[in-house]
């Protein structure tokens, strides 16, 4: 499924931008990519732009994103974009991934907007990945669990004051006489990204168990966005199935909220989540993300145990309203919070 990140990683630049391009109806978002794609892209430097250039910057100063940040503590960061005499340059943080998604996005925009300029994409060593994350982690002590993801309303009655450095918070609570390091990050760590910073804990020896709460989408027709947590022990990571063992402990759990033993695919772009790719999938995977595979991968190489409990905030199969281009509605947002409760309860329960 990741045929042309492979591709890209040969290709000659510049290449027309639009060769990473998919045209809105052949994706499951349908008519709907452009409310996806387009608030993510400067469409009128795009139309101004003969060239497009995707590079990767270590300056979180620069990533300031903030448009997005609207009192939000963590993940707010976002690519910065650079306009000088026709060139447009995307500027994110070095995840292969990262890089890629974003082609694919500023490829995607400039198809429904009717422009054809160019692309140059240069893609990071994995070393400069782990470098970038390393660089950025703030020095933290030992931890029984390190919770990572959308962490800021987890566990909240264990109380714990929030500590911050630049581009990360973290407060150290005890749940069960376990200590429990609750880690969250002001940019995102799409992708590999996830995987650098799970080997920079294991290298760092915080902890040896991470578990990484966040939202994904299914490719199951039934579940209602929203509404459900999901977890499992198996996930798609480009041509290999990755599998690990859970230490959640998940018996007696209403099975109507909580998806067990969902079978994973990691995509390096949502932009790859086409028609095709979900008629492919459809039966033998149950969910996607770009980070819960690159986590399991590396947590297996290091020897660390892994787990994931995550919002299924999104359906593929076009038959809800509710997704990634529709996410401030206040009802939504009041169905969210209910799952993240329940994932704070699977985690009293078992750490």
């Amino acid at each position: 499924m990741t045929s042309l990140l492979q591709q890209l990683r040969s290709q000659r630049s510049p290449f027309p931008a639009t060769w990473l391009a998919v045209e809105p109806g052949a994706h499951t978002m349908g008519d709907n990519l452009a409310h996806y794609v387009l608030p993510k892209c400067p469409s009128e430097l795009l139309g101004a732009s003969h060239r497009l250039k995707v590079k990767t910057t270590r300056d979180l100063a620069a990533l300031n994103g903030a448009f997005k940040r609207a009192g939000k503590p963590f993940n707010w960061r976002r690519p910065w974009f650079d306009f000088d005499n026709g060139l447009l340059t995307c500027y994110v943080s070095p995840g292969g991934d990262y890089v890629y998604h974003y082609a694919r996005l500023l490829g995607t925009a400039c198809h429904i907007l009717g422009i054809e300029p160019t692309m140059e994409v240069a893609l990071p060593e994995p070393d400069d990945t782990v470098a970038f994350m390393d660089q950025w982690l703030p020095p933290l002590e030992p931890c029984d669990v390190a919770v990572i993801g959308y962490v800021e309303r987890l566990l909240m009655e264990e109380g714990g004051d929030w500590h911050y450095e630049f581009g990360f918070g973290w407060r150290y609570i005890t749940v069960n006489g376990s200590r429990v390091l609750m880690l969250g990050c002001e940019f995102s760590y799409w992708g590999d990204l996830a995987g650098a910073l799970v080997k920079v804990l294991a290298q760092r020896n915080i902890t040896r168990w991470v578990v990484y709460a966040g939202k994904l989408g299914t490719l199951n027709q039934a579940d209602v966005p929203n509404r459900h947590v999901a977890t499992g022990t198996t996930s798609l990571v480009e041509d290999d199935v990755v599998t690990w063992r859970s230490r959640l402990n998940l018996s007696g759990l209403d099975p109507q909220i909580v998806l067990l033993g969902q079978r994973h695919a990691t995509t390096p772009s949502i932009i790859d989540e086409t028609r095709d790719w979900y008629a492919q999938l459809q039966g033998s995977f149950d969910l996607v993300d770009p980070e819960i595979g690159r986590m399991a991968a590396v947590a297996g190489e290091v020897g660390l145990d892994y787990d994931y409990l995550h919002v299924v905030t999104d359906n593929l199969s076009g038959h809800h309203e509710e997704g990634l281009y529709f996410e401030r509605h206040p009802d939504i947002v009041a169905a969210r919070l209910k799952c993240i409760g329940v994932i704070s309860d699977v985690l009293r329960r078992s750490i």
